[in-house]
């Protein structure tokens, strides 16, 4: 069977059984997920959406019978018809890859890839490349795009990622069309292999005309279990490189969209302390959220600028503003997705998994920047995926901002 679209990968990877069974395990996981969304989203009219009306209708689609492709399909638009572009229900298959790549500490095996998805212009981006990887060896870069995958199209038709078809058994390999922006396709041939579990967060010395110890960090998520410890080990290796005491810092969240509100309290005590918001949730407040203040180096009184785009959201994006407000950072790039729910994560029996807003948040004045985004103070053109490890106008704008300081 093709692994062509959605439901075709789907009813590969779905567990088998017979019709009346298959039947059963799908009632199950949709009457679990519509009771969850329905005493605990945090939007009581749904957005819009009748939710009682989506109850009767799914359930008149089980009882008539559907494979599961049709079936986790039919899940991802019911949370999807909410419209809050950011509550998700991800199908086992796309389930297993999120926890190999954020959520296990062990191994992972692939060519050693994080991608994201650009559906309008259908090819998957490359957002970061695992050290020592097959991928890194063969040249890939972070910006670069994927074609196709396996012969398969990278973004099927329903326009969905088909990065799974990267990952496989130790020993097998596949064949993957990339190009860089701007530039021309190329096919590789990439062995999949056996990798160590690797950090996420990035951190380097960025050169400038000023002289002046920059550094950049990172951090590409806030949903890896390990993500607070990555953070701290390379904060302080980059305080090491600059001797103990940085000039000023690039924090790059334009490929976060967000993840645990543990782990982004944390990070925000790297580099402020004191109140920095409040969450609350449909039927009641849940409390202000308090960075206790961690010093590394001189991480709290480094002058910031946090880079943003169109796919910083949630965590990334609270992270970003709660900065700006305690006057610890400025902004540069685009325009963040304005999208600050606080998300829980559910897992059920059959693998899946539901991401879904439950909280809002706002800062210690009162606002928030739902549905309209953070500005940055200096706008940077250049998405992700137009842009090259050797051009970036986020970086320099941002170089630029420290280094006039």
């Amino acid at each position: 069977m093709s692994p062509a679209n959605a439901s075709e990968r789907a009813s590969v990877h779905a567990r088998a059984g017979a019709p009346v069974k298959q039947a059963a395990r799908q009632n199950k996981t949709f009457q679990e997920v519509w009771k969850i969304v329905n005493e605990n989203y945090v939007y009581p009219n749904f957005n819009g959406v009748d939710w009682k009306a989506k109850k009767s209708e799914m359930e008149a689609a089980i009882g008539a019978g559907m494979g599961d492709g049709e079936f986790y399909f039919r899940m991802r638009r019911l949370i999807e018809s909410l419209n809050d572009q950011h509550s998700v229900f991800l199908p086992p298959f796309v389930a297993e890859e999120i926890f190999e790549l954020y959520l296990n500490s062990g191994e992972y095996e692939g060519v050693g890839l994080v991608t994201g998805i650009n559906r309008e212009r259908r090819y998957l981006y490359v957002l970061q490349v695992f050290p020592g990887s097959s991928a890194e060896k063969a040249g890939i870069r972070p910006h670069d795009h994927i074609l196709t995958i396996g012969g398969y199209p990278a973004v099927d038709r329903d326009g969905y990622s088909q990065s799974f078809l990267l990952n496989g058994p130790s020993g097998s390999s596949v064949a993957i069309t990339v190009q860089a922006a701007g530039g021309a396709p190329r096919g590789l041939d990439l062995p999949r292999e056996t990798l160590p579990a690797v950090d996420l967060v990035d951190q380097r010395l960025l050169p400038n005309a000023a002289g002046k110890k920059i550094g950049y960090l990172l951090i590409p998520t806030f949903f890896s279990t390990t993500i607070d410890a990555q953070i701290r080990s390379s904060l302080k290796r980059l305080m090491a490189s600059a001797g103990g005491k940085l000039d000023g810092l690039v924090v790059d969240m334009r490929i976060n969209s967000g993840g645990s509100i543990t782990s982004l309290t944390s990070t925000l005590g790297l580099f402020t302390k004191g109140p920095v918001g409040k969450f609350s949730a449909r039927k009641k407040a849940l409390g202000a959220m308090t960075a206790k203040g961690e010093s590394i180096g001189n991480s709290q009184t480094v002058p910031i600028v946090t880079l943003t785009g169109p796919d910083t959201a949630s965590a990334a994006e609270i992270f970003a503003g709660a900065l700006q407000f305690k006057q610890r950072s400025r902004i540069a790039g685009l325009p963040s997705q304005g999208n600050i729910e606080g998300l829980r994560t559910y897992v059920f029996d059959d693998g899946s998994i539901l991401f879904i807003a439950e909280q809002l948040f706002r800062l210690p004045n009162g606002f928030n920047w739902e549905g309209v985004g953070l500005q940055p103070e200096v706008t940077a053109p250049g998405a992700w995926d137009d842009i090259t490890v050797d051009n970036d106008p986020a970086i320099l704008a941002a170089t630029s901002m420290l280094a006039g300081q």
